[in-house]
């Protein structure tokens, strides 16, 4: 997801038995904002800002407390497209197959999220 413009550039399909954590998808010279599930895996990117997590007996600090929260305002941009999808398109639940078929549905989403998302940008520009 592009943070200026909120635009999807990257996607992959896996399998749900797959955890998220061993997907990376950044790359060098980018700052990537991940929630508590990828707590102490280290990505590609050269910005970690993962939330932090309290474990058992290690409660968060404030300074920690606060740093989440920042990170949770910039996090709560890239989640829209999901809330879109499942509202909007009904794609919460996909009834096909293969990973293939599921990779296709998941593709046309994001585009339909990117088209929508230009008109929204072309009408904020016209404003200006």
């Amino acid at each position: 997801m592009d943070k200026d413009h909120q635009l999807i550039r990257r996607i992959e399909t896996t399998t749900a038995s797959l955890h998220d954590s061993r997907i990376d998808l950044s790359r060098k010279g980018e700052t990537v904002y991940r929630d508590k599930g990828y707590f102490g895996v280290k990505p590609k990117a050269s910005m970690d800002k993962t939330m932090h997590r309290a474990t058992r007996g290690h409660p968060l600090s404030i300074k920690e407390n606060r740093r989440n929260k920042a990170i949770s305002r910039t996090r709560s941009l890239v989640e829209r497209p999901f809330a879109w999808m499942k509202r909007v398109l009904k794609a919460g639940h996909l009834m096909v197959t293969t990973v293939a078929r599921v990779h296709v549905k998941n593709t046309f989403s994001c585009i339909d999220f990117n088209l929508r998302q230009l008109l929204t940008l072309k009408a904020q520009a016209a404003e200006r």
